[in-house]
């Protein structure tokens, strides 16, 4: 089983997720809990999606999320038109 980890803000420890909450259809807020018990630092982070490098096979019309830059409009369009 994969663990969402990350570093504590205040000793550099590894910290593990323990809940998640969705809060919109691109974001969640993620509890964070350091494992330096000496340190005991549990925050709140949020993870956002921030762009499309792939577009969806099955896109939901209410998630907006923009192409990256790296994405050639005109390919993109002649791909889509092949499938």
């Amino acid at each position: 089983m994969n663990v969402l980890s990350t570093y504590c803000p205040h000793c550099r420890s590894r910290a593990n997720a323990r809940t998640s909450k969705e809060m919109s259809l691109t974001m969640r807020e993620i509890t964070f809990v350091c494992k330096n018990l000496q340190c005991g630092h549990i925050w709140v982070a949020t993870l956002e999606a921030a762009r499309t490098l792939s577009p969806s096979a099955i896109p939901n019309l209410a998630v907006k999320l923009p192409m990256s830059r790296h994405i050639d409009p005109e390919k993109l369009q002649m791909s889509l038109a092949l499938s």
